[in-house]
Parts: C-alpha cells; sequence; structure tokens
C-alpha cells in the first residue's frame, strides 16, 4: 500500500480515482482502519516524506489511539504530514 501512495503522491494528480487536492496534497481516508503497528506508522510517515515539495499527506478519519502514538514519537509534527482532527 505505501508504494502506490508514494506513487500516487509523486503523481501528477491526474488518476480517475486520485485523493489530490486542487492544492496537490494527497488525501486518505483512515476512519475503517481498526489497527495498524509501529511499522504500518512508519509507513505511513515513509509516504509523507516521499511528497514534493509543494504537496503533503494529508489523514482523515485516523484513530484516536494511532494518533495518540503518532504524537508521543513525534511523528505528528511532520511537515509533510497533516492530520484532519475534524474529520470523522
Amino acid at each position: 500500500m505505501a508504494g502506490a501512495l508514494i506513487a500516487e503522491l509523486n503523481g501528477d494528480g491526474t488518476g480517475p480515482a486520485d485523493g489530490h487536492s486542487l492544492d496537490g496534497d494527497l488525501h486518505v481516508d483512515l476512519s475503517l482502519l481498526e489497527f495498524v503497528d509501529v511499522a504500518g506508522i512508519r509507513r505511513i510517515v515513509k509516504v509523507a516524506d516521499s511528497a514534493p515539495s509543494a504537496s503533503r499527506l494529508v489523514l482523515h478519519g485516523l484513530p484516536t489511539a494511532i494518533l495518540k502514538v503518532m504524537t508521543v514519537v513525534g511523528w505528528a509534527d511532520h511537515p509533510k504530514l497533516v492530520v484532519d482532527e475534524a474529520s470523522p
């Protein structure tokens, strides 16, 4: 999955089902995610690391427990990673 997200984030945003917004960010809905281990969270950060200079990875619906882990280890402050806490 990380490879597909990296490819999409670095693409031109013209795919039929892409999650790009007009600002070049890639939006991913994680509201149905029930579990992810630390390796999975690291992969999310790796995807954000691969973002071009004008793009970010925006996570919607991130479960609270996963957000807590990301905050404790400092990944929630990644400059290319945005956690949209307002989305369900």
